[in-house]
């Protein structure tokens, strides 16, 4: 396949840095240019990455808009005016839907993008979601039609999660954890930019507005992005116009020359260089043993491990159901605000602290924000809890009890009773406290429990299994998520308010803890660098 096109320009001559060693298995090509030292990367040096990571990010804003569209879409089908009305029942299944087909999409998606590649996935995962909007604006009344739209969108989320691999693989180390943090920045976008069009728009225009998103986003990724030069490189180590597109496809993502070597020698020198014979766990794997055996290994083992109770630990901590509840929550705290006020805010919020988890991350690393994030859902959750569970208002009730016991006299008691009416009031805090203090528990997680984990996922896990673990895990994670936004009233119902911040406040503790002592730094390192940390590490 050659480079698209408008990606066209001079290709720099390097045939002479290149040497093809022919041996009874493979080729190997070995070059005589040396790693760029101590050289601060402009953003002229990797525009193209910037401009290729936004066009793949695309996907995910449709993953936002797949789960914030029911939010428009039940209001609409509930007005009495509607000519389209559906049941609570019915109501339910089209909400629940997306959270049903997107673990599948993320499942199938590992194995699928290292086959076909990772530009070439993401042109296939524009065809559910076309087909999902389709039936959604032509549905005939049929609930069965939006049924189906609804777990294709899902479908089509799930397998967005190509996009964090893809980038990953494009991305300069520089610049890598920026351009990851764009993920959930695009998401909180997408579920932005549907509230917005939900208020103005009936909802089937809307969903024309979506299609026609995706099938820009489809062009877009067809004759702009370039396949992945890892993906090229290391699994058609064999092929040789594979290595001579990769180089191309390189060279277009890193127009400057010295970068471009640097980055190319290091690619193929730790593909094929003399080290890999000694670490058989990096070969691709091409079947079920191969894959399972190659998850036994450090490199993949211990990531996965840290990824499985990273992702347990954050849906338990409480971000998403509190997103997805908010409105029932602010009523048990009797607040007077309007929940769409409410939602807005949080809409708002989450998407404000995305962009600045984006910008902090740069400079603060992954886990230094991890650990900051789950101490502030520690004591906010704790506040939470405290206000919730009206200990001042108790402690007033006690007070005055213990001083009416000791005094007789009928004026006396009467002005008391007046006094500890006063005493009560003042030591309750106004509704609107709880309300703020949750509000700082959704800003706290999203500057990092609720975003980073997912780009840890194409930072942790080695590249002949990025595919497959990332599908994994993200499945796994829904499959959580799904669980707790289901069970999420019945814990409400039995443990109230304030037993579940309790419970939020413990859960995000033991986060902190674990993110100090087990999740290692990935800012300023190469991939290399991590997968060699996972080698390295002595149990």
């Amino acid at each position: 396949m050659e480079p698209s096109p408008i990606r066209g320009g001079k290709e720099d001559n390097l045939d002479n840095n290149i040497s093809i060693i022919k041996s009874a298995d493979r080729e190997k090509l070995v070059l005589n240019v040396q790693p760029l030292k101590d050289y601060k990367i402009r953003v002229a040096d990797v525009y193209p990455q910037i401009i290729a990571s936004c066009i793949s990010l695309s996907f995910v804003i449709q993953a936002g808009i797949s789960m914030g569209f029911s939010a428009i879409l039940l209001p609409q089908l509930t007005d009495p005016d509607e000519n389209f009305i559906v049941t609570t029942n019915e109501a339910s299944w089209i909400a629940s839907l997306v959270a049903i087909g997107t673990p599948v999409g993320s499942l199938i998606c590992g194995p699928l993008m290292d086959f076909f590649g990772r530009k070439k996935f993401s042109l296939i995962c524009c065809v559910p979601n076309i087909i999902a909007w389709m039936l959604i604006v032509l549905t005939p009344n049929s609930v069965w039609m939006l049924y189906i739209g609804r777990l294709l969108g899902g479908l089509s989320g799930g397998m967005s999660t190509v996009t964090g691999v893809y980038v990953t693989e494009i991305a300069h180390q520089q610049y890598r954890p920026m351009l990851l943090g764009l993920n959930s920045v695009f998401v909180s976008f997408g579920i932005f930019l549907t509230t917005v069009l939900g208020t103005y728009f009936h909802w089937r225009t809307v969903s024309v507005c979506c299609a026609c998103f995706m099938l820009l986003t489809f062009f877009l990724t067809l004759f702009i992005n370039p396949e992945s030069p890892v993906w090229l490189v290391k699994f058609n180590q064999n092929n040789y116009q594979c290595i001579e597109q990769a180089k191309k496809e390189l060279s277009w993502l890193n127009p400057n020359k010295e970068v471009f070597m640097s980055e190319w020698e290091k690619l193929i020198s730790y593909q094929c260089g003399a080290d890999i014979q000694k670490n058989n766990n990096r070969k691709c794997c091409h079947n079920l043993n191969e894959t399972l055996t190659a998850f036994s290994n450090a490199s993949a083992l211990k990531p996965m491990i840290i990824l499985i109770v990273l992702f347990l630990l954050q849906q338990l901590s409480g971000p998403y159901p509190i997103i997805f509840y908010a409105v029932q929550l602010f009523q048990s705290m009797e607040s007077t605000l309007n929940e769409y006020t409410a939602l807005e805010i949080l809409g708002t919020l989450r998407l404000l602290m995305s962009i600045v988890s984006l910008l902090l991350s740069g400079v603060f690393g992954r886990r230094t924000l991890l650990i900051f994030s789950s101490i502030c859902m520690v004591l906010s959750s704790l506040a939470t809890a405290m206000i919730s569970s009206q200990h001042f208002t108790r402690l007033a009730n006690v007070t005055t009890q213990n001083i009416s016991n000791h005094i007789t006299s009928t004026h006396l008691n009467a002005s008391l009773s007046m006094s500890a009416t006063n005493i009560n009031t003042n030591l309750t805090l106004p509704s609107w406290v709880g309300v703020l203090c949750i509000i700082l528990f959704v800003g706290g997680s999203s500057i990092g429990v609720l975003t980073l984990p997912w780009c840890l996922t194409g930072e942790l896990l080695p590249t002949p299994l990025r595919g497959v673990g990332s599908g994994v895990l993200v499945s796994y994670a829904y499959i959580l998520l799904f669980l707790v936004v289901k069970y999420f009233p019945c814990a409400l119902l039995y443990l109230k308010v304030s037993g579940l911040f309790y419970s939020f406040s413990l859960i995000s503790f033991i986060l902190a803890v674990f993110i100090y002592f087990f999740l290692p730094e990935t800012l300023g390192k190469s991939l290399e660098d991590i997968e060699n940390y996972f080698l390295k590490q002595k149990r």
